[in-house]
């Protein structure tokens, strides 16, 4: 929960710090700033909205399909081959597409474009093809190696496609941040693979009895490496069983305990460790990008709460501090109309029934609705309900206790007023 800490305190003259500032301009350098100011509103406008378009679900799935066609129409064409000006027609069709729209979101976006890591892959892949063309067109189309290298670097446009999926991206994102951790845990599992390794071809590598019983032990044991592939193979549970572990272990009883160890320690063990880290990855990654989620949302609500600030401010009609009835009605009806209000709100998870259920709450003394008691109801608003009725109930309370006072205040009177007359 997340409060907001710009108290609204009066005086009223408070209200000027929300204003814009006024420079003191010359006619000639007040038309001229304005215009300056027009145009840079103007295309930032422009590329807004360029941005929303772009970013639209609409724009994104076209895109989408664009990419798998491409992707599908590339494994047909090493399949099946085929007529290859006519391939290479639809992948310079392809191509152009792809080319226009990353010069759209470098418009939009600017050089804010180039901090996403996946729309600098676009750019990269998307240039390499390029360059793919203009190789084409000056040089034909070569046969060296270097050029096919080339040529075989479209297939990496369906890698673009994690850029369109948050949760495939978030997904690749956590793999990669497992590496590092995923390194260390190799170089663990190398080491006791080869302390194995060394035990298991010391006592079972070219061997002349488990050779004799029809095992190959040179195959599987007769040098390190070997032994350490043989193990490899017990580790991800290929075939151990029958091929390996049966065979040795009918002739060396002992080899049950020794295979078997192995396979706890590499299977269950080692494999399970590196599950855990892309897990632990993946976990912290969600986390981060929770609290990254609540600071955005905390700095929208705190957006809109600015806003109804002001309201409070302007429909302040007697300049109290606390609005009235009718006051709150005005107020609520503003927020209503004003769609800025309402979809910020929105986005914090804040509909138009909560606001007025938390205006209802902030006023339950009847004695109107203060800025910061409308925060506060605000805040319960998402928590449970015993919140919500703690609130209401405590503020039943205080009416009740400054009524209960009032009360006491004028029996208190009375009885002096007794006592004075009898004394006369």
């Amino acid at each position: 929960m997340y409060h907001d800490h710009d108290v609204f305190a009066c005086p009223r003259s408070d209200i000027t710090k929300y204003k814009l500032p006024r420079t003191q301009l010359s006619g000639g350098q007040l038309n001229e700033t304005a215009a300056m100011r027009a145009t840079e509103a103007g295309g930032m406008t422009y590329r807004k909205q360029l941005g929303e378009i772009m970013e639209s679900k609409a724009v994104r799935c076209y895109f989408v399909s664009i990419v798998l066609v491409n992707a599908l129409l590339i494994g047909i064409r090493m399949d099946y081959g085929g007529d290859n000006d006519t391939w290479d027609a639809l992948e310079h069709g392809f191509l152009s597409i792809f080319f226009i729209e990353v010069a759209l979101r470098i418009t939009a976006f600017s050089w804010g474009f180039f901090t996403d890591p996946w729309n600098c892959i676009d750019f990269v892949v998307v240039a390499i093809g390029i360059v793919e063309l203009g190789i084409l067109i000056v040089a034909g189309s070569p046969g060296n190696s270097a050029f096919t290298a080339i040529r075989l670097v479209r297939i990496f446009r369906i890698i673009r496609l994690f850029g369109f999926f948050d949760r495939l991206s978030k997904l690749v994102e956590a793999f990669i941040g497992a590496m590092k951790d995923v390194v260390w845990v190799a170089m663990l599992v190398v080491v006791i693979v080869y302390i194995f390794a060394i035990l298991t071809c010391s006592f079972y590598g070219n061997n002349k009895e488990l050779d004799d019983a029809g095992f190959d032990s040179g195959k599987f044991f007769g040098t390190v490496p070997k032994s350490m592939a043989t193990l490899f193979q017990i580790m991800t549970l290929d075939g151990w069983m029958s091929e390996i572990v049966h065979p040795v272990g009918d002739v060396y009883p002992f080899a049950w305990f020794v295979l078997l160890l192995w396979c706890c320690i590499g299977a269950l063990g080692l494999l399970n460790l590196m599950t855990a880290i892309f897990i632990d990855s993946l976990t912290a990654l969600s986390c981060k990008e929770s609290k990254k989620q609540a600071v955005k949302i905390h700095t929208k609500r705190s957006t809109a709460l600015k806003m109804v600030k002001q309201l409070f401010l302007d429909f302040d009609v007697n300049n109290d501090c606390t609005l009235d009835n009718e006051e709150m009605e005005k107020v609520l009806a503003e927020m209503a109309n004003n769609q800025e209000i309402t979809q910020t709100f929105h986005e914090c998870g804040i509909t138009n029934v909560q606001i007025e259920e938390a205006m209802g709450i902030a006023d339950a003394d009847g004695d109107g609705v203060q800025y910061e008691e409308f925060v506060h109801a605000l805040d319960v608003m998402d928590d449970k309900a015993q919140k919500k009725d703690t609130m209401r109930l405590t503020k039943q309370i205080a009416t009740l206790e400054a009524e209960v006072r009032g009360l006491k205040e004028q029996v208190q009177s009375l009885v002096n007023v007794i006592h004075a007359s009898n004394q006369f």
